[in-house]
């Protein structure tokens, strides 16, 4: 096994105008691509998407997609709550990092979005505010390995200020 990558190195000056950039962001799709641009410069993002939760419905939305480099917007595509990859992050209200060696076997209706032939491992990130589930930032890797690290030293940000925009 590989050791473990080097914990990122974000100078101050830098992290705070990734910050500035998170906190001035006017929508949620900005938000959405200034994570994922940064994101990628880390580690290789082949898919990522953003999911919100309808709690009235127990239901979730995927509202934005990447693959690859490119974005939609506006997808609106509804996940029944319990019949997703999703649903645990929902009930668990942590970070999962899930990994299919296989993407094609995987069971989820949505895994042709969330995964796809180009990824083995998918974060699955929870979005909250004030203790209310809002929803997922979703993101597919080839590098299970190097995904599960960057889980707990880059998401926080990303997954408070996608947080803020849903509270919106």
């Amino acid at each position: 096994m590989a050791d473990a990558p080097a914990e990122p190195v974000m100078p101050e000056p830098k992290r705070k105008a990734l910050d500035n950039k998170l906190r001035n962001a006017t929508s949620l799709q900005d938000v959405f691509q200034i994570s994922c641009k940064f994101l990628s410069r880390h580690f290789p993002v082949k898919r990522a998407s953003l999911a919100t939760y309808d709690a009235a419905r127990d239901s979730f939305t995927i509202e934005a997609v990447r693959i690859g480099s490119r974005y939609g917007f506006g997808v609106r595509f509804r996940l029944d709550g319990d019949c997703t990859l999703l649903a645990d992050v929902k009930t668990e209200r942590i970070t999962l990092v899930e990994k299919y060696p296989y993407p094609d076997n995987c069971p989820y209706f949505e895994s042709k979005i969330i995964l796809g032939s180009d990824t083995r491992a998918v974060a699955l990130i929870p979005l909250s505010s004030n203790g209310r589930f809002l929803g997922t930032f979703n993101v597919g890797s080839t590098d299970a390995f190097i995904l599960e690290h960057y889980v707990e030293t880059l998401f926080v940000d990303f997954s408070q200020a996608l947080s803020r925009h849903l509270a919106k």
